[in-house]
């Protein structure tokens, strides 16, 4: 449903839903280490970044436009100010995921984040760590 509503709104709701929801799974797998569970979620994660570009060909379009999300402490930004969009933030905990399993699915979603997301991934400094 997350992944639906990417393409409904407008705004970044969406994508800071969708964060939350990856933040919790990346916490429940810091204290599960469950890699298996990662992997039967490999598929989900295939839509999400499916549905992200969709919302990126229509933010093109004009259709959407993306505003940077605030920071959630007080504390100074590490990197540059695009880092702090939802979707930056989305993209780079995806990022993590899926490279737990160390599959080929996961390398290959891993790999479609900088590809496809490349202005993005090009100005995180977190991502280009990875």
């Amino acid at each position: 449903a997350v992944c639906e509503s990417l393409l409904l709104e407008a705004d970044d709701a969406p994508e800071i839903l969708a964060l939350e929801i990856v933040s919790a799974l990346h916490a429940v797998h810091e204290q599960t280490d469950d890699k298996a569970g990662i992997t039967t979620a490999l598929p989900l994660f295939n839509s999400l970044l499916r549905s992200l570009r969709e919302r990126s060909s229509l933010s093109a379009a004009g259709a959407h436009v993306q505003s940077p999300m605030p920071p959630v402490t007080d504390a100074e930004p590490q990197c540059g100010p695009l880092d702090d969009t939802a979707r930056t933030r989305l993209l780079e905990a995806v990022l993590l995921l899926v490279l737990v399993p160390g599959s080929e699915e996961g390398d290959r979603l891993g790999k479609s984040i900088f590809l496809d997301f490349a202005d993005v991934a090009s100005a995180s400094g977190r991502l280009q760590r990875q």
